[in-house]
């Protein structure tokens, strides 16, 4: 018996990588560069941002009239929803939040532009800076990430920033997005898995944060982007500009 157990120990030791590990990592390789990438339809995505736009529209409507937690907690889900739509973000990204720095960044004058960064601006981009608002959240890494926020969301933003002061929230929830009397995040993955099924797509199991992120690459590469402008749009998207290429160039 213990001749055959140093036998195997030393099969393993000597013949592991040859026998198995590579012949293992062929096959999970092969397997990788066939299997079908799917991603999320454009009418699908269009459905799901149709319905969060109504949903939020419907529960901001109400919360201007009354108190209501439940409206609170839809119009969270659905503004949450909506900014990694937009944005096309890891959920980390931006489920993490906190109120109180969001707070601080709306209310700081980050919207005026210093006159010699406008003149060079052309005259589309300075409409953008008009209709959007730029907020900063710690991503992947400990990197500042940049989130757009446009501006038909503002009202949300607002509305749920004025609305902390009231006795719903627990003292130690530091999140912006949350629940009346939770004292953690809202779970992203979830309310995104949630609103799919909601909103009547063809594919709603497609319509995740990850593949609505490869979908935004994608649509770059048909694009044919110059190399200054794929590094920029990486830096928005949380990425390095090599891991941008080399993980998405494949899609």
């Amino acid at each position: 018996m213990l001749t055959h157990l140093e036998r195997f120990k030393n099969l393993v030791d000597t013949q592991w990588d040859i026998e198995i590990d590579s012949l293992a990592l062929k096959d999970l390789n092969e397997k990788s560069a066939t299997k079908p990438k799917l991603l999320p339809v454009t009418e699908d995505i269009i459905k799901l941002v149709k319905l969060v736009e109504n949903k939020s529209e419907e529960a901001y409507k109400i919360l201007t009239v009354t108190k209501d937690s439940n409206a609170y907690r839809i119009l969270s889900e659905t503004v949450l929803v909506g900014t990694i739509l937009h944005n096309r973000k890891r959920v980390g990204d931006v489920q993490y939040l906190e109120w109180k720095s969001l707070r601080e960044q709306f209310e700081s004058n980050n919207t005026v532009l210093q006159t010699e960064i406008a003149n060079s601006l052309t005259e589309n981009e300075r409409i953008l800076t008009q209709n959007y608002r730029r907020i900063i959240s710690i991503g992947k890494g400990s990197r500042p990430v940049t989130i757009l926020i446009p501006k038909k969301m503002f009202k949300y933003y607002s509305l749920l920033c004025k609305l902390r002061n009231e006795s719903w929230f627990a003292s130690g929830n530091t999140y912006f997005f949350t629940y009346p009397k939770s004292e953690h995040w809202i779970d992203a993955c979830s309310v995104i898995r949630k609103y799919a099924g909601l909103c009547n797509a063809k594919y709603p199991e497609l319509l995740t944060s990850c593949r609505l992120r490869k979908h935004i690459a994608t649509v770059t590469q048909l694009l044919n982007l110059q190399e200054n402008e794929i590094g920029q749009l990486a830096k928005f998207m949380g990425h390095t500009g090599r891991t941008h290429e080399s993980f998405y160039k494949f899609f």
